[in-house]
């Protein structure tokens, strides 16, 4: 009799362990994609378990390696550590602007509706978003978990994305010197008896856009991942809820439709009038991400940098060393993947 019990329950353990298993795996995915299927929205087909991954490798594979040198740094990383993006983006691109075009004129026909477009398109002119609409969504995180999950969000977002960042103003700076001795000129110019306090810091404007436009060009997170928490009506698109949605921050910010035809070039002074005159979108440039759940730390983040920054440049001149392989990978934050070579001198 006991032995019967006890194979009843591994019997239904086991059965109850598969259908876990096929609705995570199988069911559940494919009942997103076909709510989005429905409504027109086709992406590349994944496959059980992998899911578009091994899609992602051999398109990565494809992809000719390119040559780097110390002449020119190429900034135009993202089209290789996410090839799959550009293609797929390519891929769907017709698709996806006809959606957008249809849904715009919708919107302009119904202009007495306050939707979600409506709110984008506004914030867009005014270069301010309407926080309100966010305001109301729920989650069934326990509170545990949301002090973990923060606990480590500063302690990842706080390290390793200032210290990662710093090598790439470094390394820019290196290889553009002139940059350099304008962001040293400052320094000198600004400091107090050669000492520089908290309230001068928001009188570096040219490391300011040093540092901007380093975020703009390696921005500490590639991809900026998502979930829908709820089912969210965007006109006729129903995104539904728990899927994943990732936005490409580091393609965003090398558009040349949106950032001219120097996107993959070194240029801080695209940010003399601020974020709003760089950019045809200026929600496009998001480093710290956007929104409500916007990065806390963004202005603790710049002040630091600007003290560390001022601390290495105002003793030390930096250039590029021949040995230095360019090469940024993402892993979970954009990285130099053989290190940063530089000569550093006293000045």
């Amino acid at each position: 009799m006991a032995a019967t019990v006890i194979l009843s329950a591994v019997i239904g353990g086991v059965v109850g362990l598969l259908f876990y298993l096929y609705n995570l795996l199988l069911l559940r995915p494919k009942l997103l994609r076909s709510k989005l299927q429905k409504q027109g929205i086709n992406g590349p087909a994944p496959s059980f378990l992998l899911g578009n991954i091994p899609e992602m490798k051999r398109i990565q594979l494809q992809l000719a390696q390119k040559d780097h040198n110390l002449v020119g740094l190429d900034h135009d990383w993202p089209s290789t550590v996410f090839p799959f993006v550009e293609k797929w983006k390519n891929q769907y691109e017709k698709e996806i602007n006809s959606m957008i075009l249809r849904t715009v004129k919708q919107r302009v026909e119904a202009s007495y509706e306050k939707s979600f477009l409506q709110r984008i398109l506004e914030g867009a002119k005014s270069d301010v978003l309407d926080y309100e609409f966010y305001n109301g969504l729920s989650t069934e995180i326990s509170q545990n978990k949301f002090i973990v999950d923060n606990c480590k969000s500063m302690y990842f977002a706080g390290y390793e994305t200032s210290a990662i960042t710093t090598s790439w103003v470094l390394l820019l700076l290196a290889a553009h010197l002139e940059w350099q001795a304008r962001v040293r000129a400052e320094l000198l110019e600004v400091r107090r008896d050669g000492f520089l306090d908290a309230d001068l810091l928001p009188n570096l404007k040219t490391m300011t856009m040093v540092i901007q436009e380093t975020l703009r060009l390696y921005p500490p997170v590639g991809l900026l991942p998502r979930e829908a928490l709820q089912d969210i009506k965007f006109k006729d698109i129903v995104i539904p809820r728990g899927m994943g949605i990732r936005i490409p921050i580091a393609m965003l910010q090398q558009d040349p439709h949106l950032w001219g035809p120097d996107a993959h070039q070194f240029n801080p002074e695209r940010f003399a009038h601020g974020i709003s005159a760089a950019c045809k979108i200026p929600q496009a440039y998001m480093p710290f991400g956007i929104g409500p759940r916007i990065c806390a730390g963004q202005h603790f983040a710049m002040t630091e940098l600007k003290v560390m920054l001022s601390l290495i440049l105002s003793k030390f001149c930096v250039s590029v060393s021949p040995k230095y392989n360019h090469s940024p990978v993402y892993r979970l934050v954009v990285v130099p993947e053989h290190g940063i070579d530089l000569y550093v001198t006293k000045i």
